[in-house]
């Protein structure tokens, strides 16, 4: 399906990715509200890097607690050793002691764990990881995804502004979405707010007016009138999810009853505000 509007947003993803070949990668985060397209816009530039030869590689942070320390970052060294041909990344894990909390399973039977200062173990950490995508990168250009940062734990938002400036270096972009209505209300967003510093920030707003019937073209098969175009539009301020499950509930007319799925989104947003708003 192809992927109506954004397309300033996609220019600038496939300027970076033209770029990963030549060694020069970078960081790209995608913020903005609920059902805003940050995912839909990920999974483009993942469409796009597979038809260019560019190793994906997701890893998706989990809100609801109980995943351990870095998990959005061992999912995606578990997906690097899938394209490990050769078996260079894991020889470079198992001789990365520091990477054992990303990856526990490469840890031998019985290995005493070793003693150092926590911040010192947390220094190798970083630089390990570092290391590794340095040399993941030199078999093959790599997009690292990363979704939902607003609910990622802190040392994987500490690991994201460590290798922030690392990145204009390496043949590796990492593409991050969040809410940024959400991380400012985290306590521990602090360092995606410094890792934004290293990066591109696109900020997505809702869709153009002259999208929607695209949209209702792409979705319904069939073109709105002015009239119907103009009401999707305003009564969804042209987010893209609110957009779609009006249209496939039929209501071009814009006068259909909001269905369970955009409750849920505006339940979420509303939890937010102050009892009294």
């Amino acid at each position: 399906m192809a992927l109506i509007g954004r397309e300033t947003e996609q220019d600038r993803i496939r300027t970076t990715l033209e770029d990963l070949p030549a060694g020069r990668g970078g960081m790209l985060l995608l913020c903005g509200e609920a059902g805003i397209g940050k995912s839909t816009l990920a999974r483009w530039a993942a469409d796009v890097s597979a038809g260019q030869g560019i190793a994906v590689h997701w890893g998706v942070c989990w809100e609801a607690g109980g995943a351990p320390a870095y998990w959005p970052w061992t999912q995606l060294l578990r997906s690097l050793l899938t394209t490990d041909a050769d078996g260079g990344i894991e020889r470079l894990l198992r001789a990365s002691p520091a990477l054992l909390p990303l990856l526990p399973e490469l840890a031998e039977a019985g290995a005493p764990p070793a003693r150092i200062q926590a911040d010192q173990a947390r220094f190798q950490l970083l630089e390990s990881v570092r290391t590794l995508l340095h040399e993941a990168g030199q078999a093959r250009p790599r997009l690292l995804l990363l979704e939902d940062l607003h609910t990622a734990d802190s040392d994987s938002l500490l690991l994201l502004q460590y290798l922030a400036p690392h990145l204009n270096a390496l043949p590796i972009c990492v593409l991050g979405t969040f809410r940024d209505a959400d991380a400012r209300l985290s306590g521990r967003a602090e360092p995606l707010w410094h890792a934004a510093r290293g990066a591109e920030v696109l900020h997505l707003d809702g869709l153009a007016e002259r999208d929607v019937d695209a949209l209702l073209r792409q979705l319904a098969g069939v073109s709105g009138t002015p009239r119907q175009v103009h009401s999707l539009w305003e009564r969804t301020d042209g987010n893209p999810f609110f957009l779609t499950e009006l249209i496939q509930l039929g209501a071009g007319d814009g006068r259909a009853l909001v269905p369970d799925s955009i409750h849920q989104v505006i339940r979420q947003q509303c939890q937010y505000l102050p009892d009294a708003t």
